[in-house]
């Protein structure tokens, strides 16, 4: 099935807000109650872009107006929630692009596994209603 004309006009063409408005759809959509506060990496390259997503994304959805109160950056070395976020996303990468990570960052992985604990995923259909349309799977 194909996407919408609406859907691909707003997607397709801006990547990047894609996945902005994906991850704060799903963090939102993890509870009712939730507000976000969105920290960024402070970058030259990438601030900017990053207040107009944020403001484009604010616009289109009232839900998200109302509970994404805020948008700050901050320098990832003396951020702790920057610097986790770095960590986790070098670790995964590694793990599923590198033969054999670095025995430190395979004892962060394996740190990081889910263990016993059950986990889920905030699934989104590109054919589906776009990314506040997900739907939690394995929880």
């Amino acid at each position: 099935m194909a996407m919408p004309h609406t859907l691909r006009e707003r997607f397709w063409h801006d990547v990047q807000y894609c996945g902005f408005e994906a991850c704060i759809s799903g963090a939102l959509h993890q509870s009712a109650n939730a507000v976000l506060h969105v920290t960024c990496d402070l970058s030259e390259e990438y601030a900017r872009n990053c207040v107009t997503l944020f403001n484009k994304l604010r616009a289109r959805d009232v839900m998200i107006k109302a509970r994404c109160f805020a948008l700050t950056f901050a320098e990832d070395e003396r951020h702790a929630g920057l610097q986790a976020a770095d960590m986790i996303a070098y670790c995964s990468r590694a793990e599923h692009t590198e033969r054999e990570p670095q025995p430190i960052v395979q004892q962060i992985i394996e740190i990081l596994r889910t263990k016993d604990r059950k986990v889920g995923a905030l699934v989104y259909r590109a054919d589906g209603d776009g990314p506040g349309s997900g739907e939690l799977r394995g929880l």
